[in-house]
């Protein structure tokens, strides 16, 4: 009886181990999968050639069964299936294969992306949201003359960090063979660019949490943390429009160690209310850029 007992103790202990390492116990968390580029757009032979990619920011191999990419507003509504590579790329083509033409489609799926904008939602089995690209109130980039796609420029941030792919960075080809202004299946063009420091920072240092609402109308929360290591110096948080100028200071001062949260109402430091558009916001510690983030303010 008592090897009998251990026997299945070993075996039960075999079969979840086995399971962890595959990830297929583990739930999907927020982000580890996001929507990492969109063709809204089309390509210069067919604005209908649309096509979307994910991206996996774990480590592990992830089953797409039974989740689904959706716009809010019902089409695409996409059933996905098959598995997206650890740190890899899943491509997904409208309508048939020839889209991308030398590079193969993860899944084909049907219905347009509005060229007025969409809000894209990514969502596991369970229904719980993964991502999410807002772009209701208008594309956050990507450009129909030339077609050029829209990237992510940080996977690990959120929807509205995204940008025109460089026309410089490329891969894949359109259906007549030509280069496509756009990275299927690659490293995005914006990834890392210089307008967005994404200098690491050590754990229990200061660090930038993010924005809600983005996009938002008319004010946005930015949270922030302080560390004992930065009590010292004069932490500060900034606002940079799209050519690097400084639009606003929202903080400037020595802090205690916490997390706080700051509003910015749209307005400049000379209270005049900035028109929409992008803006990045820098937090600092003394001289040292810790993180910049990208947030959109919409009319």
């Amino acid at each position: 009886m008592t090897k009998h007992f251990l026997n299945v103790r070993t075996i039960v202990g075999f079969v979840i181990s086995f399971f962890l390492a595959t990830g297929s116990l583990l739930s999907a968390d927020h982000h580890d999968v996001v929507i990492n580029e969109i063709v809204w757009m089309g390509t210069k032979v067919s604005a209908a050639d649309e096509w979307i990619e994910l991206y996996n920011n774990t480590d592990q191999d992830i089953d797409l069964v039974d989740w689904t990419l959706l716009a809010v507003d019902g089409s695409p509504t996409i059933n996905l299936s098959g598995t997206i590579p650890a740190q890899g790329y899943f491509l997904l083509e409208r309508t048939d294969d020839n889209t991308v033409s030398n590079i193969a489609a993860d899944q084909i799926y049907t219905g347009a992306l509005k060229d007025e904008g969409e809000n894209l939602q990514l969502k596991d089995e369970t229904g719980q949201l993964i991502d999410e690209v807002d772009c209701s109130e208008g594309w956050f980039a990507g450009t129909n003359t030339p077609r050029a796609t829209m990237e992510r420029i940080d996977p690990q941030s959120d929807g509205s960090s995204s940008d025109t792919n460089d026309g410089v960075t490329r891969n894949g080809s359109d259906a007549n063979g030509d280069p496509i202004n756009g990275t299927p299946k690659a490293q995005n063009s914006v990834y890392n660019i210089s307008s967005v420091s994404r200098s690491s920072f050590a754990p229990g240092s200061c660090r930038l949490l993010g924005n809600y609402p983005n996009p938002f109308n008319p004010s946005t929360a930015i949270r922030y943390t302080v560390s004992e290591r930065d009590i010292s110096h004069i932490v500060s948080l900034r606002i940079y429009n799209v050519l690097g100028q400084e639009v606003a200071t929202l903080v400037n001062r020595v802090h205690s160690p916490g997390e706080y949260s700051i509003d910015w109402n749209g307005f400049d430091d000379r209270g005049n209310e900035v028109p929409s558009g992008v803006y990045f916001y820098q937090l600092r510690s003394g001289r040292q850029v810790i993180e910049t983030k990208r947030m959109v303010k919409v009319k």
